[in-house]
C-alpha cells in the first residue's frame, strides 16, 4: 500500500494527463503490453517513464501484493506467447489501477470514466461455445459440430458464423478443448473431429516430413500441429487433420473429402 500512497500525489501532478483511479478488469490486462515493472524499492523518475511511455497512447498502471509492487502496460495488444500470460501477477494479487490518458491525445469528458469502464469489458463467446484465454489476453471461443462434412464444407460452415476451422496456441489450450470434447455425447459425434491444418503436396499423398501448419491464422504455433498423433493409423496418406474422439483427442491425418464432425474457433466479441 505505501507504494501506491507515494504514487498517487505524484502521478496527479503530471502535466496534461488526466489520471483515473479505476478496477481494470484482469481480463484486460493479460491482453496488454508491459513496458515497466518496479517495486517500493525500485529507484525510477516516475515523470520519465509517464512522458516516455505515455505521450501517445493510453497507459495502465496495475498494483498488486497490496499495492506494493506495479506493472506499467501501454493499451497495445500484447504478442505474448508464454502461458499462462505476461503478467508480473496473478489475478488473485491483483488489487488496483491507475489510467493516464494524455490530454492533447485523447478524448477526455465528465463522463471518461464511464466510457472506461465500457472499454474495458470482458468481450464473450457466443452461448454453448467454450471460452479459453490465451497468453496475450484474448479469449478464443471453440465450438463443435457433429454434423458430417468434408472439410471444405466445415470451412464455409465455419467461415459462414464468422469463425475458421479451429486450432491451439497452447498444450493447455488443447487439452482443455479435449475435455470440451470428451464431455459430448459419444452418440453425437463422429469418430474424426476436423481441426484446422492442413498440409500441401504436388501430389495426391504426402510424406510423413511434411508438417501440417494452422490456417488462416488460428494459432502461430506450428508444432502443435504435428506432435500428437495416434501412431497406428498416422499413415501420411491424408492432408487435412482431424482429432479422434475414442482416442482421447489424437490427431490422425485425415482424407479431406472424408465427411467429419468439426470444430469451429473464433475470438470472443
Amino acid at each position: 500500500m505505501l507504494l501506491l500512497i507515494f504514487f498517487l500525489p505524484t502521478v496527479k501532478a503530471l502535466s496534461g494527463f488526466s489520471v483515473i483511479k479505476l478496477k481494470v478488469p484482469y481480463s484486460y490486462l493479460v491482453s496488454r503490453t508491459p513496458i515497466f515493472t518496479s517495486t517500493s524499492s525500485t529507484s525510477f523518475n516516475l515523470n520519465d517513464v509517464i512522458y516516455k511511455n505515455c505521450a501517445s497512447k493510453m497507459c495502465i498502471a496495475a498494483f498488486h501484493d497490496n499495492s506494493s509492487k506495479y506493472q506499467l502496460l501501454t493499451d497495445v495488444q500484447n504478442s505474448c506467447t508464454k502461458a499462462p500470460n505476461c503478467l508480473a501477477f496473478t489475478e488473485s494479487q491483483y488489487n488496483i489501477a491507475i489510467v493516464f490518458m494524455n490530454n492533447t491525445s485523447n478524448e477526455c469528458s465528465a463522463n471518461t470514466t464511464e466510457l472506461l469502464t465500457e472499454k474495458f469489458k470482458p468481450k464473450e463467446c457466443p452461448a454453448k461455445w467454450f471460452p479459453w484465454t490465451r497468453p496475450n489476453g484474448q479469449i478464443w471461443c471453440h465450438m463443435i459440430s457433429s454434423v458430417g462434412r468434408t472439410y471444405q464444407e466445415a470451412s464455409d460452415y465455419c467461415q459462414g458464423m464468422g469463425a475458421e476451422m479451429n486450432g491451439f496456441q497452447t498444450v493447455e489450450e488443447r487439452n482443455a478443448f479435449i475435455g470440451f470434447l470428451k464431455a459430448k455425447p459419444a452418440s453425437s459425434i463422429i469418430s474424426w473431429v476436423y481441426i484446422g491444418a492442413k498440409r500441401s503436396c504436388p501430389t495426391d499423398t504426402c510424406a510423413k516430413t511434411v508438417q501440417f501448419q494452422w490456417q488462416n491464422g488460428v494459432s502461430t504455433n506450428h508444432s502443435l500441429a504435428n506432435d500428437n498423433f495416434y501412431s497406428p493409423w498416422w499413415e501420411g496418406l491424408g492432408n487435412c487433420l482431424g482429432m479422434l474422439y475414442y482416442k482421447e483427442g489424437m490427431y490422425d491425418d485425415t482424407e479431406c473429402v472424408q465427411k467429419a464432425a468439426a470444430s469451429c474457433g473464433m475470438l470472443a466479441k
